[in-house]
């Protein structure tokens, strides 16, 4: 099985989190010696300005986890709200010196059709934005590669090294483990907004009884990591579904059984 914890993410100055941090340790097949233990934490679906936390306050909680990389997976912004550069801006600004920081649009950013603007934002700030092609991940000689998937469709070219996405929809969750791709990270899916037990309720794209919510799943010899989410977008409360920040520590154990 995965290994798996999940906590309230540690206290940042001096307050308590809202927020559950969930840890995995994902074995990932060929990963070079330097990178084990390699830390990824993933925040998706802040909806700016309906964050559980506003920029700051997410930056100093981020921190206490450790990350080597940050990996934003989309819808950072809500289209139901009038969009703010300054907000997306404050949020960057306060995240890019933590760690290295990539991230892909969602379909918030695509409805509101601020593409350019935004990812100027977030590329101004030292933000990676790896749309439709690999970015190497280099530590100590040894290399890792990474791809944004705004489209969920993965760049034709495949390189030799272990292959990490972030693509904001799980519901795609077939396409990606075809392409190849050794672990994916997406959001979208809000934990189903409500939740009882380890089931959501409903999610964009999947419906009711959603499949991809939270969490790790596996097909074959690919992994995905499903966050439920930092921010609400819509009308249906979240009930027994606090936002959350999944920690992915990448390991060369053994590959593990499916879950």
């Amino acid at each position: 099985m995965f290994k798996r914890r999940t906590y309230a993410a540690p206290a940042y100055a001096g307050k308590p989190s809202p927020i559950d941090a969930e840890t995995f340790h994902i074995p990932i097949r060929g990963l070079p010696d330097a990178f084990e233990g390699y830390t990824i934490v993933q925040l998706s679906d802040t909806h700016l300005p309906d964050c559980a936390l506003p920029p700051g306050e997410l930056a100093a909680l981020t921190a206490s986890l450790r990350p080597d990389a940050l990996f934003l997976t989309g819808d950072l912004i809500s289209s139901y709200r009038r969009f703010e550069p300054k907000a997306l801006q404050a949020l960057a600004e306060a995240l890019s010196p933590l760690a290295p920081c990539y991230a892909v649009c969602g379909n918030h950013e695509q409805r509101l059709n601020i593409l350019p603007v935004w990812t100027d934002i977030l590329i101004s700030a030292g933000i990676h934005v790896p749309d439709n092609r690999w970015e190497v991940i280099e530590r100590s000689g040894e290399r890792l590669y990474v791809a944004g998937l705004p489209e969920q469709e993965p760049p034709a070219e495949k390189p030799d090294g272990p292959r990490l996405a972030l693509a904001h929809r799980p519901e795609f969750f077939a396409r990606y483990a075809q392409a190849g791709l050794d672990l994916t990270f997406s959001g979208h899916a809000h934990g189903g907004q409500m939740r009882l037990g380890r089931q959501g309720l409903y999610a964009p794209g999947q419906g009711l009884l959603p499949r991809y919510t939270s969490g790790v799943y596996q097909r074959g010899e690919a992994r995905m990591i499903v966050s439920r989410g930092l921010g609400n977008s819509v009308t249906l409360p979240r009930v027994f579904n606090r936002p959350h920040i999944p920690v992915v520590i990448l390991t060369r154990g053994k590959d593990e059984p499916r879950v």
